[in-house]
Formats: C-alpha cells, structure tokens, sequence
C-alpha cells in the first residue's frame, strides 16, 4: 500500500502522521514498525516528566507506566487527525498517565498515613516541566528527523554524543553537528516568534 511519506527534508509533519497512522490501522507492516519506532518517545517522556517531579515513581514503577501510556496510545490510535505530530500527541497521553499515577499516589501515601495516625502531606504538584517539553516537541517537528532524534536523545535520555552516534549509526561528530545545527533552528524560531510577539 502506498502512503504519503515525509518531505525531502525529513521533516515530520501532521498529515504525513496521519498517512502514517491511517496506513498502520489498515495493517500496513511497514508502517507499523515505523509507528513501533516513533512510539520509543514515550519512556523517554514519562522518565522526564518524572525527573522533574523530584522522581516519585521508581524505575519498575516507570515501566509499568510506559506499558499502561502505550497500550491507551494503540487504543486510541484511530482518534489521531492529524492536528499536530504524533510525538506532541503521545506526550498528552504521557501526562495524563502520570498524573493520575500520581494522584493514586497521593491517594495511597494519603491512607497509609492515616493507618499510621501520621499527617502526611501529598506529594508536591507538577510544575511547569509540561508546558515545557510540549512546546520543546512543537519545535522538533519542525527540524529533520535526524536532528530531532539527536536532541531526544541527548536531553530526554542524556545521551553522550558517542552514545548518540553508536545508537544512530553514525559517528560522535556527526551526532554533535546535528544536535547544534538544530539548536541554532530552534533559536531562529524562538526568535521568529519573539519577533512577531512584539510586533
């Protein structure tokens, strides 16, 4: 079956990931091991979100959460239109899943305290560390897949460049052009935006 690929630039966008999805829920192979492989953002995500919570869910804890987010992302994989990249989609899943893993954390710290006739307080909220990676991935669909990759890689994983060359097959100074050139688009960006903020 063909289906709509991604432009000569690499670069993702929405309806090239609708293309995608639509071709995996009709049962195209290829598209589900390239669906598979996008899908590997999601422990990458929820270890961030994690992080910058102070770490409250421990490392089995973290991959049962995974497996729960992936299994609703399949689920509702017919529900994608295409409004935004698959990554920015899954990250809404991502946060959903930690936050109700969270409250049920709260929930159960909540009780136990009372068993033991203690005042526990709840764990403190999130802070802002969603609207950030949010906005981070809005940014990296813009840029080549590669480029993209190379940034997950280094600031959701903290990925050394030898690490990221290794990983994507190719050398560390490969991995350490890609990663700046695509901090010096996300810069541009940012200041594009900043720009037509002001104006």
């Amino acid at each position: 079956m063909q289906r709509t690929e991604t432009s000569q630039s690499g670069v993702v966008t929405p309806e090239s990931d609708l293309a995608l999805v639509r071709a995996v829920l009709v049962g195209d192979r290829r598209a589900g091991r390239e669906l598979a492989q996008r899908m590997r953002c999601v422990p990458r995500i929820l270890a961030v979100l994690n992080q910058r919570r102070g770490r409250p869910l421990r490392h089995h804890d973290l991959e049962d959460l995974s497996q729960d987010a992936l299994a609703i992302i399949w689920e509702k994989l017919s529900s994608f239109h295409g409004l935004v990249i698959l990554e920015r989609w899954m990250f809404r899943f991502c946060l959903f899943s930690m936050q109700n893993r969270l409250r049920r954390f709260a929930r159960l710290h909540r009780v136990e305290g009372q068993r033991l006739g203690q005042n526990r307080e709840e764990p403190p909220a999130p802070d802002a560390a969603a609207e950030h990676y949010e906005a981070l991935e809005g940014h990296l669909a813009r840029l080549p897949v590669e480029e993209a990759e190379v940034v997950r890689l280094k600031h959701y994983e903290q990925c050394t460049f030898e690490e990221i060359g290794e990983r994507m097959k190719t050398s560390p100074n490969t991995a350490k052009t890609r990663y700046y050139r695509a901090l010096r688009r996300i810069e541009s960006a940012l200041d594009g935006q900043l720009l037509e903020d002001t104006a």
